[in-house]
């Protein structure tokens, strides 16, 4: 599916620079084109304008012929005057002025191409079978026409359209490249998280499939002893619940972070009393520790206030605690702090800090990127076979929605410290 999604995406991001390239090809060779189309046009206009005398004439049937100089500007245009005559003998005939002696048109070309612009009668035109553009203007009782061979302009128009269809195939195609590279910088968060989604689901179905083996196993047991009483299969009965619990637990805390992915919301935004969440649990815990040989001491400083949601940061802190106590180990010690702090140069602001640190077996520091994974547990042996990988998971996801910092250092000789930073 992400190939087809990475695809789908490089073939949207070369159409766009598909169009846009088209549309920029088209603009830039429409102004090459006018371009070139008026700076002749323009030329012939001057060639138009310019004053003809008659240094020399001569005759070619019933047609005389004069040439005069041009300036550089208009040098490769040829112009020539049309002017009907009336005499009094019956030889009528047309007189052609030729006013550019850089370039030079055959008798019979000039013949052909003067009688197609005054029968076309038409300002400008092109003749194209014989590579000529034309402009005319009247002046008295004569018109002119200016002459200019098209031939350059053609190849230019064509050299423009080679030259801008290669630079816009190469940049097509260094587009396209980089496509490939950006979607692949791009799809590297979701196909990571498309991963962590197949190995959350696939350990979800896991550990959920655990407690229900053992629960259809004791049901089964049940059913086949259907002549015994619940008092003399009981032990099947407590079974079944813890099992029910425990798997009970496990989607309580699926539906939370499902929730917690689903909405990043906001989160009520209600006074929550930290000092008396932390009284609250160290006393539902110190009968765990002293229950498990730990020693469990604390310091709570008074009336530290935050803005959030009690149920989530109550749970924040019930996690801390009890991965605290259990990886202290049996004659280990946890210590705790709650504490205000005031930090910045310029702009004071206040923190909450709570510190938790505990004895017992360090994280690896390899394994401490990955302790907020899901189903993440770093060490078998360390874990104990307990719980899912899913608590730190859970108190991730409260600080991110209560803008609090969550950090942990992990040493074999100074022991495991979560440290939870808070704004109040």
């Amino acid at each position: 599916m992400l190939n087809k999604l990475r695809n789908r995406f490089i073939f949207i991001n070369m159409l766009l620079v598909g169009i846009i390239l088209s549309a920029l090809f088209i603009i830039v060779l429409a102004i090459n084109v006018v371009g070139n189309y008026n700076e002749i046009n323009e030329a012939m206009e001057d060639a138009l304008e310019n004053e003809i005398d008659i240094p020399d004439v001569f005759f070619i049937g019933d047609h005389e012929h004069d040439r005069k100089p041009m300036d550089d500007r208009t040098r490769d245009v040829y112009v020539v005057s049309v002017t009907p005559v009336t005499q009094s003998d019956d030889e009528g005939y047309v007189i052609f002025k030729s006013v550019n002696n850089h370039v030079t048109m055959a008798d019979d070309v000039l013949t052909t191409a003067i009688s197609r612009v005054m029968s076309a009668d038409a300002i400008e035109g092109w003749l194209d079978d014989m590579s000529l553009m034309y402009r005319t203007a009247q002046y008295y009782n004569s018109t002119r026409i200016a002459f200019a061979d098209s031939t350059g302009f053609v190849a230019s128009i064509k050299a423009g359209f080679i030259n801008l269809g290669s630079i816009c195939i190469i940049v097509f195609v260094v587009f396209f490249f980089i496509s490939n590279f950006l979607a692949s910088m791009a799809f590297k968060p979701a196909e990571k998280a498309w991963e962590q989604q197949q190995h959350f689901l696939a350990d979800a179905s896991h550990e959920l499939k655990t407690p229900l083996t053992v629960i259809l196993a004791n049901n089964n047991i049940l059913l086949s002893h259907d002549d015994t009483t619940i008092a003399e299969q009981r032990k099947w009965v407590e079974s079944t619940q813890a099992e029910a619990e425990h798997m009970k637990k496990l989607v309580d805390e699926l539906l939370f972070l499902a929730k917690s992915d689903a909405a990043k919301s906001e989160i009520p935004k209600e006074p929550v009393d930290l000092s008396e969440l932390a009284w609250s649990n160290m006393l539902q815990f110190e009968p765990v520790a002293f229950e498990r040989g730990v020693q469990f001491d604390g310091n709570i400083q008074n009336d530290i206030v935050t803005l959030g949601d009690r149920t989530q940061l109550n749970q924040l802190i019930h996690i801390l605690f009890d991965n605290a106590i259990k990886y202290a180990g049996v004659g280990g010690q946890v210590d705790w702090t709650l504490e205000k702090y005031t930090t910045g140069k310029t702009k004071l602001q206040n923190y909450a800090r709570l510190c938790i640190h505990n004895t017992g077996k360090p994280i690896p520091s390899e394994d401490l990127p990955h302790i907020y994974e899901r189903f993440y547990r770093s060490d078998r042996a360390r874990s104990a076979g307990s719980g899912y990988g899913l608590g730190l998971a859970i108190a991730k996801s409260i600080c991110e929605v209560h803008e609090a910092d969550i950090l942990v250092e992990s040493t074999a000789e100074k022991g495991t410290t979560f440290t939870v930073k808070f704004k109040i």
